[in-house]
C-alpha cells in the first residue's frame, strides 16, 4: 500500500522536489523488494536513492520481454494478461478482481501492456490532478451552455479495445447513459458529425487530431454543436490547432497529456503550456546520449519515473517524446515545470550528417500554412530517401490540381532544412488513424 494516498497540497518548487525525492526512494525500494527484474537492475545501488540519475534507464521492449519478472504481484503472468486482453467484452472490468489493464496500439513498435490497481491511481485522482473547470464556470455564457445541455458529455474514442481511454471510460460509465456517451473515432467523419449534432454535448473529449477535424467541420457549417468545454486527451494540441478549436468551437480548451505508463501526467494552463505533476512523476528531458537537455532546448527524448506505480514499476523509463521545457517560470503561477510536447523522438528528421533538423509535425504545420485547401497531412517514410504524402482536402479542393503546389512547397521546405535528398510521392489514401484512434502525422521507418 502506498504511504502517500492523498493529492499533495499546493507546494513551492523546492517543496515539490523534496517530496519527489522521498517518493522516488520509496518507489525504488518497493521495486527492488518485489520485482525480480528490478532487484537485478538495482542490486548495486545504495539502500536509499533520491537522485533519478543513479538509476539505469529502462525501455518498453526489454521490460515487456521480461514481463513476468517485471510485475511485483507474483500472481500475475503475461499468459493470463494476454488471455484477458483477447476478450473484448472484458474492457474496463477488473483483472484478478482489482487491476485495470490497458494497452498501447503498438504504432511505435512492440505493443505495451500495463497493469495498475485502483489504489495506485488514488494519489492522482484528487482535485489537483483533474481537469480544472473553475475558470469555465465563472463564464456566464459557458455556464449557460453547460446547464442548458444538461451537462451532456461526449467522448470520442476507438469503438473497442483495451486502450487507456476506452478502459477508463468503460470502468466509469459502462455502456454509457443519457448524460455520458461515447462515439467511435474510427467511423467516417460525416457519420460522427451527424451523431454529435444529434447529441449536442456540453463537454467534448477526444484526441487532438479528431478535435481539430471537428473544428474544421464547425467552420464549414456541418457540425452545429457549441460545447462549453473541449478536453483533449492523450495527444497534445499544437498552438495553431488550439487557436482553431477555441475560435470555431467557442469552448474553453483543457489539454491533457497522458500515456499508458502515466495516466495522470500533466494538464495545460491558460498560457498554453503543460505542467507535469512532479510530485508524482519525475520528468527528465534528455539528449540522445541521455544527458540532461537544458531548459529552452528541444530534447531528443524524455525519461519518466511514475512514483505511484507499484504493480508494474515505471522508473527512468524512456517515453520517447521530444519536449521543450520552458526556461523561466510560467506566467500562470504554477510551481510545476512548464513544457510543450513537440513530437516523438522518431519524428525528428535528420540531415545527411545525421544531425536533427526539424520535427516532422512542425514541417507539416508549415506546409499547411503555405498551401491552401488541405485540411490534414500525413507523411510516411518509405525508406532513407522517400516520403509518401497522404492528404485530406478542404471543401472544393481538387487534389489533382493541388498536388503540384503541395509537392513544390514540401520540396522547398525540405531543402530549407537540409533534407533535399528526399523524393516525395503521393498516396491515394487519406490520412489514417492508428488502431488506438490517434493520428500520427509522421510515420517513420521503424513504426
Amino acid at each position: 500500500m502506498l504511504s502517500h494516498l492523498l493529492a499533495s497540497p499546493k507546494l513551492s518548487t523546492g517543496d515539490l522536489l523534496a517530496l519527489q525525492g522521498a517518493r522516488l526512494a520509496e518507489a525504488v525500494s518497493h521495486a527492488r523488494a518485489h520485482s525480480p527484474l528490478f532487484a537485478e537492475l538495482y542490486r548495486d545501488l545504495p539502500d536509499t536513492v533520491t537522485d533519478p540519475a543513479m538509476l539505469p534507464i529502462t525501455h518498453k521492449p526489454a521490460l515487456m520481454a521480461d514481463f513476468d519478472r517485471w510485475v511485483t504481484d507474483r500472481g500475475i503472468t503475461h499468459e493470463q494478461v494476454e488471455a484477458f486482453l483477447a476478450r473484448p467484452e472484458m474492457v474496463g472490468t477488473p483483472f484478478l478482481g482489482k487491476y485495470l489493464l490497458t494497452t498501447t496500439s503498438g504504432t511505435t513498435g512492440r505493443r505495451g501492456v500495463f497493469v495498475i490497481s485502483t489504489d495506485e491511481l488514488r494519489p492522482v485522482s484528487g482535485p489537483a490532478y483533474r481537469p480544472s473547470t473553475a475558470g469555465v464556470l465563472l463564464s456566464p455564457l459557458r455556464t449557460a451552455r453547460l446547464l442548458a445541455k444538461g451537462l451532456r458529455a461526449a467522448t470520442i474514442m476507438p469503438a473497442t479495445g483495451h486502450y487507456a481511454m476506452v478502459s477508463l471510460w468503460t470502468q466509469a460509465h459502462g455502456e454509457g447513459n443519457k448524460r455520458h456517451q461515447r462515439f467511435s473515432s474510427l467511423q467516417p467523419l460525416p457519420q460522427l458529425v451527424a451523431q454529435l449534432n444529434a447529441f449536442d454535448p456540453a463537454v467534448l473529449t477526444g484526441a487532438s487530431s479528431i478535435v481539430e477535424l471537428l473544428a474544421g467541420e464547425k467552420a464549414a457549417g456541418r457540425l452545429r454543436i457549441s460545447p462549453a468545454i473541449v478536453m483533449v486527451s492523450g495527444e497534445t494540441l499544437s498552438d495553431e490547432a488550439r487557436a482553431s478549436v477555441t475560435k470555431h468551437l467557442g469552448a474553453s480548451v483543457i489539454d491533457l497529456y497522458a500515456a499508458n505508463e502515466a495516466l495522470r501526467l500533466s494538464k495545460s494552463c491558460a498560457q498554453g503550456w503543460h505542467h507535469v505533476f512532479t510530485d508524482w512523476v519525475v520528468f527528465e528531458p534528455v539528449e540522445a546520449d541521455y544527458s540532461p537537455t537544458p531548459a529552452g532546448t528541444l530534447s531528443h527524448s524524455v525519461l519518466i519515473s511514475v512514483l505511484y506505480r507499484r504493480t508494474q514499476p515505471v522508473l527512468r523509463y524512456e517515453l520517447g517524446d521530444a519536449v521543450l521545457q520552458r526556461p523561466d517560470p510560467c506566467p500562470c503561477g504554477s510551481p510545476y515545470p512548464a513544457f510543450k510536447v513537440q513530437g516523438r523522438k522518431a519524428d525528428v528528421l535528420r540531415n545527411d550528417d545525421g544531425q536533427p533538423t526539424v520535427v516532422a509535425q512542425h514541417l507539416l504545420i508549415a506546409l499547411q500554412k503555405r498551401v491552401a485547401g488541405i485540411r490534414q497531412f500525413q507523411v510516411i517514410q518509405e525508406d532513407e530517401s522517400t516520403l509518401r504524402l497522404r492528404m485530406l482536402p478542404a471543401d472544393g479542393t481538387d487534389l489533382d490540381e493541388a498536388w503540384p503546389r503541395v509537392h513544390h512547397a514540401l520540396a522547398t521546405l525540405l531543402a530549407e532544412h537540409g533534407l533535399a535528398r528526399f523524393t516525395i510521392t503521393r498516396s491515394g489514401e487519406p490520412p489514417q488513424l492508428s488502431a488506438g484512434g490517434k493520428m500520427r502525422h509522421f510515420i517513420p521507418l521503424d513504426a
